[in-house]
């Protein structure tokens, strides 16, 4: 039983990780895609403001050119669009929103059949059959980008390490903690 109690611990724990990195990723795909949002926007704006300004006496350019410089922007501020449709940045966050959301759920499910498990006699078998019929749908989520697991893990690691530091020193300031964390100073 106590075998199972620890495997049921990793897989919380493994839960837990993979919770923190994809809220990490849908919070960075998130900014990427109101960032870009705000780019095209912003040339938009600018572009159909030339059709009600005279801009020609603003700027040095003659007529020609001005017109060909803005039709050349017109040409990326479209490519520009089709590009960010591609790389569907607003998608992914929700994605990996959800990914994060529905393993939050089963570490907290798990954690909760933890206690219960500890405190009945339940078999073996019957844990075992729990953990692996009640998560394997948890793969078919989004998954984790390969080449950036090390990464989160790291940064996963960074979060819990730094969250049981301001437990340690709860009355101090948190750019403090923050800093002397960095640099790993202890308060005495």
């Amino acid at each position: 039983m106590s075998l199972l109690l620890d495997f049921a611990n990793t897989k919380k724990n493994i839960f837990d990780m993979l919770a923190s990195m994809h809220f990490k990723l849908s919070d960075n795909y998130n900014k990427w895609n109101i960032f870009f949002d705000c780019i095209e926007i912003l040339i938009a704006v600018l572009l159909c403001g030339t059709t009600f300004l005279d801009i020609s006496k603003i700027f040095i350019f003659n007529n020609l050119n001005l017109r060909i410089i803005i039709s050349f922007i017109s040409i990326l501020l479209f490519a520009f669009t089709l590009i960010k449709q591609r790389l569907d940045f607003k998608r992914r966050s929700e994605y990996h929103k959800i990914a994060g959301k529905l393993y939050v759920n089963a570490k907290n499910d798990l954690s909760q059949n933890m206690n219960i498990w500890r405190n009945s006699n339940t078999e073996d078998t019957n844990i075992m059959e729990y953990i692996n019929n009640t998560y394997k749908n948890l793969n078919e989520l989004i998954q984790i980008p390969e080449s950036k697991f090390h990464k989160l893990k790291h940064y996963h690691q960074y979060k819990v390490e730094f969250s049981k530091f301001l437990d340690n020193n709860k009355t101090k300031p948190w750019l403090l903690c923050k800093i002397l964390f960095f640099f790993n100073i202890k308060f005495k």
